[in-house]
């Protein structure tokens, strides 16, 4: 503490937020944006539910399909985050998502947001 500092000990500067992250997604997972990891969860969550049930229908083990539906997730996301940590260095936020969307419009996949056919 300064001698011309008259806060309490222990109270921090404020500090002003950072206005060109306002509108942006935050990163969750070791920079994986929410939305990502949604997407990556949901597709990784049917996958496991689908091996799980031909586990459980094999081993005869119910309790698998919860375990694996439950490990499997976790596990696909942290090593698909630390992959996309790689991928998306010096890329703008949202470019995979803008990519995605990009790619499925060139490919007739699906509809284009804000302009038309």
């Amino acid at each position: 503490m300064t001698a011309k500092d008259t806060r309490p000990q222990g109270m921090a500067i404020a500090s002003a937020p950072l206005t060109d992250r306002v509108n942006s997604e935050p990163p969750i997972i070791n920079g994986m944006a929410a939305s990502e990891a949604g997407y990556i969860g949901a597709v990784s969550f049917a996958a496991s539910l689908f091996v799980g049930g031909v586990v459980a229908y094999i081993s005869g083990l119910w309790i698998t399909v919860p375990v694996i539906c439950i490990i499997v997730p976790f596990t696909v996301l942290w090593y698909s985050s630390l992959y996309l940590q790689e991928v998306k260095r010096n890329r703008p936020e949202g470019y995979y998502l803008h990519w995605m969307h990009f790619f499925s419009r060139v490919a007739q996949l699906g509809q284009a947001k804000i302009s038309g056919p």
